[in-house]
């Protein structure tokens, strides 16, 4: 089971959802070999796309955030596939012990981006504090995803800022990180 649901859930991601959706009905047990394989290579294309980019966010980290001043992580980057923004978001989450957005380019014009916070900072709250720019979010206190117009994607970045600082001064949990790139 715990091989077969992280590729089952990259079809969504990263290739046609269908896929998985056909596997679990069909009764041709060649066309279900078949559809693994295809949801097997899938989930490898993931895994590297997925390396490659945690491995991009920490150097933008380390260049770009002040471990002593940010209270949280925002980082933006034109190329990040967007299907796998919340899990780069979780391992800098798991790695710095702060909260995390990772943005990328999405199609027609706008910003995709996802978000990981620990116990201290309501993800959700920070995005409705940045509603006015967001043209969809959703999500829990801990993960949370939105959608914006890529002009006003700097905007979230100053107001999550804002808001870790006025609710976490002096308290370095929210940790701030910011994208100065």
């Amino acid at each position: 089971m715990f091989q077969v649901i992280p590729k089952m859930n990259t079809a969504g991601r990263f290739g046609d959802a269908n896929r998985t959706v056909e596997l679990l009905i069909t009764s041709d047990d060649r066309r279900a070999k078949e559809l693994i394989s295809v949801l097997t290579q899938d989930n490898e294309k993931r895994k590297t796309i997925q390396n490659k980019m945690a491995d991009d966010a920490t150097q933008k980290v380390n260049v770009e955030v002040n471990s002593e001043k940010d209270k949280a992580i925002i980082l933006f980057d034109k190329k990040w596939h967007p299907g796998v923004l919340g899990a780069v978001a979780s391992k800098l989450k798991e790695e710095y012990n702060r909260s995390v957005i990772v943005i990328s380019n999405g199609d027609e014009g706008l910003c995709i981006g996802s978000g990981r916070s620990i116990r201290s900072f309501d993800m959700v709250a920070a995005l409705k504090y940045s509603g006015k720019y967001l043209m969809k979010f959703g999500g829990h206190p801990m993960a949370a995803g939105f959608a914006m117009k890529e002009k006003k994607c700097k905007r979230i970045q100053n107001d999550v800022f804002t808001l870790c600082t006025r609710k976490n001064s002096g308290n370095r949990s929210c940790s701030k990180n910011s994208n100065r790139g």
